[in-house]
């Protein structure tokens, strides 16, 4: 995927005049880069940002490197799910890429996305492969599809985001191998505004102290879809807990195998159970300060 390009090629991208789309760059509207060569030059995670905050369509996708067809449909979320469940059944990965891209070139959020689209597309997805209306091959596809699309998704943030110092980890105890929530916890954390890792899935609650004590991250987010033994998860939540308060970090930890109620004990854990609702949550303090000083948005007009 492109990661620059030239703002002739954004004007034409976008569809408005090339004296234009300067005007915008001046404004502040899409940060302008120069070359060592000194040629100017936008990133293509702060063409979509502005993309997804205006509102604007897109004339010509591809030259951002998006697919061809987004811009021309205008999903509702419930619509949306169904064909990004359809196509994960089917294999279609491009149409289920192109469903995710438009919603949010569209101004949809990704915390939205991920609980209306994503996170529901696969659930009834388990549903199905549960009751046996889908094969193995089927669901594991459909993981994998989704998963590639997540991956071109992380370059796409806004770069200017990415670079903040607040840090965040993200990771699953052994026993839950699931890898799709937890990579959608990294990117909430990354397009919210911090410096945001998954560390993956699978990981003894060992290494996950260790990664607290010498990453020393203002933020734990552990995804729990699966849990084998409670008394188990209990222990090892303890320990992430010690390590935590001795870190100063804050340990918040979600997913549809754990409650509110199984971890109230834990004075300095925090439950969260949606996307939207973490990344109403996690906001760096710096991010909080600069928006509370932000003016009256700035119109865009041609």
């Amino acid at each position: 995927m492109k990661t620059t390009i030239s703002p002739r090629q954004v004007a034409r991208a976008i569809g408005v005049g090339e004296s234009t789309l300067k005007r915008w760059c001046d404004r502040g509207l899409i940060p302008m880069l120069k070359t060592a060569g000194g040629h100017r030059r936008l990133a293509v995670s702060d063409v979509i940002a502005f993309l997804r905050e205006s509102g604007r369509e897109v004339a010509h996708p591809e030259l951002l490197g998006l697919p061809a067809a987004v811009g021309r449909t205008r999903w509702t979320l419930d619509r949306a799910r169904e064909q990004f469940l359809q196509s994960l059944i089917k294999g279609h990965r491009e149409v289920a890429n192109e469903v995710i891209t438009d919603l949010l070139v569209a101004g949809h959020t990704i915390p939205a996305v991920f609980d209306s689209v994503i996170a529901a597309a696969f659930h009834e997805l388990g549903k199905r492969w549960a009751c046996g209306d889908i094969a193995v091959y089927e669901e594991r596809r459909a993981c994998e599809i989704c998963m590639s699309i997540l991956r071109e998704l992380r370059p796409r943030l806004q770069e200017s985001r990415q670079s903040r110092t607040q840090t965040a980890i993200a990771a699953t105890l052994e026993h839950d191998i699931y890898t799709l929530p937890v990579t959608m916890v990294e990117l909430v954390l990354a397009d919210a505004g911090w410096n945001a890792t998954s560390l993956g899935s699978n990981l003894p609650v060992e290494t996950l102290v260790e990664a607290t004590n010498k990453i020393s991250p203002a933020l734990f987010c552990l995804s729990v879809s699966h849990i084998k033994d409670q008394g188990e998860f209990l222990d090892q939540l303890e320990e992430l807990s010690d390590a935590a308060r001795l870190n100063k970090c804050r340990l918040i930890v979600g997913g549809q195998a754990v409650t509110s109620q199984q971890i109230a004990s834990f004075s300095n854990v925090e439950h969260c159970q949606s996307f939207g609702k973490l990344a109403e949550t996690i906001k760096p303090p710096e991010l909080v300060e600069s928006e509370r000083s932000l003016s009256t948005p700035q119109s865009v007009a041609n």
